[in-house]
């Protein structure tokens, strides 16, 4: 599939950077690929984070990825691979549910991905950290 407007949303906007969000059907193979955002390149600055919620329609999986680059009609993408995201939030089950989506290490990669999301903004000053 291909990149779709109308599935990027804002969810924190600052002065130098935006931290959005993304839905799709595709995987995290597919977004992280090269070019995925092309068509969007207008949207992102450098250091902005896009929080992707994969594979809405298979096996549902977050990622987090941080704009790295942008230029007329391109847009480089870094951070979590899938692969890396994958083993973050892997399938469970036994037997006749082995593959099933596992809601609890589903929970911990999401913890994971805010406490990321957190650390990224506190790092490019864009948020203060605990006291």
């Amino acid at each position: 599939m291909a990149y779709t407007d109308g599935d990027l949303t804002i969810l924190s906007l600052g002065p130098t950077r935006t931290v959005w969000h993304y839905s799709t059907n595709d995987t995290l193979d597919v977004v992280a690929g090269s070019g995925y955002f092309n068509t969007a390149w207008a949207k992102f600055k450098a250091y902005d984070v896009i929080m992707v919620s994969s594979d809405l329609d298979g096996t549902p999986l977050p990622g987090r990825f941080s704009v790295s680059a942008v230029s007329t009609s391109s847009v480089t993408l870094t951070g979590w691979s899938a692969a890396s995201a994958q083993a973050a939030a892997p399938a469970g089950g036994t037997g006749a549910t082995a593959g099933a989506y596992d809601t609890a290490n589903n929970r911990n990669a999401c913890i994971a991905l805010v406490n990321a999301m957190r650390d990224t903004l506190i790092a490019h000053g864009l948020m203060k950290g605990a006291a």
